[in-house]
C-alpha cells in the first residue's frame, strides 16, 4: 500500500471515529457540569459531587445507612438536558430530569405506617423501627415503581473556571422524585 493511500486511510479512520464520539464533546461546558454531577449523585461519586456541590453536597458526612438509603433514592435517576445559556457568571441548563415518584412512594409508605400502627394500637403489637425501615426499604426496591419526569432550571455559578450547580429546591425535588414537595405539603411549609 502506498504512504499516501494508507495517509488517507488513517485520516478517514480518525475522521469516523471523531464523528462517532462526537456526541459528548457537543455539551456546553455548564451542561457538561451538570451531566457529570447528576451522574456522580447517580453513582454516589462523592469527590465528584464535592466538585460540582461545593456548599451543598448530598454525600457529604453520610455513614453507611445513611449511604444506602440515597443510593434506593438515586439509582434509577436519568435525564435529558434541553437547553442552556450563559449570561457573564451565571448559567441556565433546563434539564429533564426522571426518576422513581418518591412522593407517591412517601405517600404509600405513610398510609402503612398508619394501617400498621392502628392494627397494633388494637392488638397490643408495637411497631419496631427496623419493621419501619423494612417497610420503606420494600417500597423503594419495588421494580414495578412509577416514575416522574421533571424539567427543571439547574442554575450554576461559575466559581474559578468550574461551573457548579446552585442547587435550589426545585432541582432537589426533581432529583429526589417529588418526594420534597410532598414531605413539604404533608407538614405544611
Amino acid at each position: 500500500m502506498s504512504r499516501k493511500l494508507f495517509a488517507i486511510s488513517i485520516l478517514f479512520i480518525v475522521t469516523l471515529l471523531f464523528v462517532g464520539c462526537g456526541g459528548a464533546s457537543e455539551r456546553t461546558p455548564e451542561e457538561a457540569a451538570v451531566a457529570n454531577a447528576l451522574n456522580a449523585l447517580q453513582q454516589l461519586d462523592e469527590e465528584t459531587m464535592e466538585r460540582y456541590f461545593p456548599n451543598n453536597n448530598p454525600l457529604a458526612n453520610l455513614g453507611d445507612e445513611e449511604e444506602e438509603v440515597l443510593r434506593l433514592f438515586v439509582e434509577n435517576i436519568s435525564f435529558n438536558i434541553i437547553s442552556s445559556s450563559v449570561d457573564g457568571n451565571s448559567a441556565v441548563v433546563k434539564t429533564e430530569i426522571t426518576n422513581i415518584n418518591l412522593g407517591i412512594i412517601f405517600s404509600e409508605y405513610i398510609e402503612q405506617l398508619m394501617e400498621t400502627l392502628m392494627a397494633g394500637f388494637l392488638t397490643g403489637a408495637e411497631l419496631t423501627e427496623e419493621e419501619m425501615d423494612k417497610m420503606f426499604f420494600d417500597l423503594l426496591k419495588r421494580p414495578d415503581n412509577e416514575m416522574m419526569t421533571t424539567t427543571v432550571d439547574v442554575r450554576l455559578i461559575k466559581d474559578g473556571y468550574d461551573w457548579v450547580i446552585d442547587a435550589d429546591d426545585d432541582f432537589a425535588d426533581a432529583v429526589f422524585g417529588g418526594m420534597i414537595g410532598v414531605v413539604e405539603e404533608a407538614l405544611g411549609f
